[in-house]
């Protein structure tokens, strides 16, 4: 017992170290008999195993040790409090929730107070935050008082994570230094290398891409030498990444990801770890392998009942199927009521607008203009800047269609122009890609329709709409402007709690969808919020959106210079040439061997 004493402050330090060392004295406590004795350390290298990211043997252990301990409550408190804390990171809170009522109920001062910690961090991680930093916030006396220190410095931890979800970047920087400082003092590298990872979680959330990449490769490195993988380091850093537009890097990182959850029992991260793989797959424009992602993301989702992950792992699905030439139109209409039905209004209108495309493709034009219709309806009572790119676009695919050019331009036109007034609202990694990618397809269906109309002046307008598209990355750095920081910290924070409150919804009728409508409320007010401070901060510095010249106005100031404008459309080579005398389209024809050529 003496040297299980000593174990577990090493516990955080060194999860290897203690599980080895553990595995010899379950061994040595089945051989003797002892059972008290295979409780402790059973309950102890759960713990470890935990830290590692071993669930499933993690699981295993405090399972045993709760049946090792018989009548011994105090044992048993302990097994069922490790246990809460393996099945609340697994995601099955309502059994976790019945293990800490069990160590509540068996264990003495001490034990209830780490079980009102743990409920604290399970309502933490299940978005009620209000309740967690309430929790926290009352338990830190007791815990200086018993000069608990490791556990201060856990609670500053936490505390900090929920400040940046709120972004109150400042305090939670506070709260970090703080964690990082008891940690040290304690000799406990592992909670050093867990602060790291907050710090770049904290960074990420700030937009300082650079900063949050250099602080995960830290945490990374010391968890790596304490023989800890560092699974949940690298899914932070597979977001940096795609917040930075490294399409390519996240997608190899994510797939592998994906791959060591898989292989070691961690079914849900590797299912979340396969979706994010397929949606830098489909951003970087590799549309096979994205859509074997989101395909075995939905298998896996599936297997564990995780009704709201798997709609939005279906509608991965249908996207890039979409995009691939067309996918189900009554498979999206369903899934567009399921997510409506769900409280997930944004997917619900991403879904419909899929359908109007697939129905587009089909050549099913009536359906198609219903769709459009429906979607314009969801985009006027959501606000929300994708949705209503996802209506111009379908507004005016459904015109170009009928023949309307004219009509399909002035939708699309609207569309960029709103999206040029708001892009300093896009605080959020889903965002940005999100909107680049019906930017992308605003400009494509502009191109088009400039191809077909052969006018220079048209193909001279998009031609330039393409290349302001190509400028509207976002900064990798945070703004100057702490308040504004601020916001777009609270705004990142609002869309992280919708994906989590949209994915964990079973859509049966609770009240899941009043919840999504408080935050997507939020969500337009902190945009506002953005979009007044951005153009008061533009227009004190004296900058303003300039928009090209017309093609004509570009001309009366060629003088004997010449233009040429390359541009691909639909596998084309088009040149736009033009002088001060005349300007004409020329088709250069396929684009693929031009690339050959060069």
């Amino acid at each position: 017992m003496d040297e299980l004493d000593e174990l577990r402050p090493a516990l955080h330090r060194d999860p290897r170290g203690v599980a080895d060392r553990t595995t010899a004295l379950v061994a040595a406590a089945r051989t003797s008999g002892d059972h008290a004795m295979r409780s402790r350390c059973l309950a102890l290298r759960g713990r470890a195993r935990r830290s590692l990211g071993e669930m499933e043997l993690a699981e295993l252990d405090l399972r045993e040790a709760v049946d090792a301990a018989g009548r011994a409550d105090e044992l048993a408190a302990d097994a069922h409090l490790g246990l809460a804390g393996v099945l609340a990171w697994a995601g099955r809170t309502t059994e976790a929730f019945d293990h800490l009522d069990r160590a509540a109920a068996l264990g003495d001062e001490r034990t209830v107070a780490y079980a009102s910690l743990q409920r604290a961090s399970v309502a933490q991680r299940t978005g009620r935050h209000d309740v967690a930093l309430a929790a926290y916030e009352a338990a830190l006396p007791a815990l200086c008082r018993l000069d608990l220190r490791t556990d201060q410095a856990l609670v500053h931890m936490n505390r900090a994570m929920i400040r940046v979800t709120a972004g109150d970047l400042p305090a939670a920087f506070v709260d970090l230094s703080r964690a990082q400082e008891l940690f040290a003092a304690e000799g406990n590298d592992f909670g050093v290398a867990q602060v790291r990872h907050g710090f770049g979680v904290a960074h990420l959330r700030g937009g300082d891409l650079p900063g949050a990449l250099a602080d995960l490769d830290d945490a990374a490195g010391r968890f790596e030498q304490l023989g800890h993988d560092a699974l949940d380091v690298q899914v932070d850093r597979v977001e940096a990444l795609l917040a930075a537009g490294l399409a390519v890097d996240a997608a190899v990182d994510a797939a592998d990801l994906a791959r060591r959850f898989e292989a070691s029992g961690s079914h849900s991260l590797a299912a979340e770890a396969w979706l994010r793989g397929a949606q830098a797959a489909r951003l970087d424009g590799d549309l096979r392998t994205a859509l074997a992602h989101a395909r075995r993301a939905r298998e896996l989702f599936d297997e564990q009942a995780a009704v709201g992950w798997e709609r939005l792992a279906r509608l991965e699905v249908h996207r890039i199927g979409t995009a691939l030439g067309g996918a189900p139109v009554d498979e999206l209409v369903l899934l567009a009521a399921e997510l409506a039905a769900a409280g997930d209004p944004v997917g619900a209108a991403v879904a419909t607008a899929l359908a109007c495309r697939s129905a587009l493709a089909a050549g099913d034009g009536a359906s198609a203009a219903g769709l459009a219709v429906e979607c314009v309806q969801r985009a006027a009572s959501l606000g929300v800047l994708e949705v209503r790119l996802l209506a111009a676009h379908v507004s005016a695919a459904v015109d170009a269609a009928a023949g309307d050019s004219a009509a399909s331009r002035r939708h699309l036109r609207r569309g960029l122009d709103d999206l040029d007034r708001h892009r300093a609202t896009l605080g959020a990694r889903d965002a940005r890609a999100a909107v680049a990618g019906h930017a992308d397809d605003l400009v494509r269906l502009g191109l088009r329709l400039a191809a077909a109309d052969g006018r220079p002046a048209v193909l001279f307008e998009w031609i330039e709409r393409a290349r302001a598209g190509r400028r509207r990355h976002a900064p990798v750095r945070p703004p100057d402007d702490a308040a504004l920081a601020g916001e777009l910290a609270a705004l990142r924070g609002v869309a992280a709690e919708l994906r989590a409150r949209q994915a964990g919804s079973d859509g049966v009728g609770d009240d899941e969808g009043d919840d999504v409508g408080d935050l997507l409320a939020e969500q337009r007010r902190l945009e506002r919020a953005v979009q007044r401070r951005h153009q008061r901060t533009a227009g004190a510095a004296g900058s303003s959106t300039t928009r090209p010249p017309t093609l004509a106005a570009l001309r009366r100031r060629l003088d004997d210079r010449s233009l040429l404008s390359l541009v691909e459309v639909d596998g084309r080579l088009l040149a736009l040439a033009a002088t001060s005398r005349q300007a004409a389209v020329h088709d250069l024809g396929e684009a693929a061997a031009a690339v050959d050529a060069a």
